[in-house]
């Protein structure tokens, strides 16, 4: 009888033994945006990623035309950039260009999520945007691709890799065609997100951040208590909250603890 058990625990760790590196496929949503609508400076040039190093789409539209903003980055050099989603060719499109071509406060705005390493496991279509509805991209993403995860988005995750041709690219591709070693969070501090914009109100004054966590940036402001707004979504124990400042200035999107926000 104990050698059956000897003999199942080595099969076991034999097994073990034999997994890929990259093992981890159980990924939480992070791609938690309200699209901000801005208005153009100049004709839009754009690039797949946060960075001239990425591969370029195009340039679109003109000054004083409007886009949805999503979100900020930076690249090696500090030099700000935002995610923007547009209309194109009968489908939807997400590319990033410079903060200086759009008018939008970039405080308003929550920051990309940090990379982690992973790879696809099987040829993957590559598209502009997270699912079907986005354009697909005139290539595709071969199995074996190793490169970096970002925003993770209603099955889709944002996919940063170099082809064979040294042109960097960032695409979206079906989640489930990608791994990763990564220890990436799956669930929420006990809070779940409502279905959709409620309104509510700041019961205790604090200093807002930048996006769900103490870990992103904070602003140089307090959200007092008694602010009415909207609550968009809870991520992390924190909640994402909308509301108009007294001074008459545009409407900001912030993080606060979840439990300083009530519903009314």
């Amino acid at each position: 009888m104990r050698a059956s058990v000897l003999s199942v625990l080595f099969l076991l760790c034999l097994l073990l033994s034999l997994s890929p590196a990259y093992a981890s496929t159980d990924w939480a949503e992070t791609g938690v945006y309200t699209p901000l609508t801005a208005s153009l400076l100049q004709r839009m040039a754009t690039r797949e990623g946060p960075s001239t190093g990425y591969a370029e789409p195009g340039s679109f539209f003109s000054s004083g035309d409007k886009v949805n903003v999503l979100s900020l980055a930076y690249d090696v050099n500090d030099v700000p950039w935002v995610q923007v989603e547009f209309s194109y060719r009968g489908g939807l499109m997400r590319a990033y260009t410079g903060l200086k071509r759009v008018d939008i406060d970039a405080g308003l705005l929550p920051l990309d999520e940090a990379p982690v390493e992973a790879r696809a496991t099987q040829t993957a279509t590559a598209y502009r945007g997270p699912g079907t509805a986005y354009l697909p991209c005139s290539f595709t993403v071969p199995a074996g691709t190793e490169g970096l995860m970002y925003n993770r988005e209603a099955g889709y995750a944002q996919f940063s890799f170099t082809d064979a041709e040294d042109v960097q690219h960032l695409v979206w591709i079906d989640m489930g065609q990608l791994v990763s070693d990564a220890q990436i969070p799956t669930a929420t501090s006990g809070y779940t997100s409502p279905s959709s914009a409620s309104n509510a109100h700041v019961i205790w004054t604090c200093q807002p951040y930048a996006g769900p966590g103490n870990t992103y940036a904070q602003y140089d402001y307090l959200v007092y208590s008694g602010t009415r707004g909207i609550l968009y979504s809870v991520e992390n124990g924190y909640a994402q909250f909308g509301y108009d400042p007294a001074d008459g200035g545009v409407r900001r999107i912030v993080w606060l603890p979840a439990d300083f926000v009530e519903l009314d």
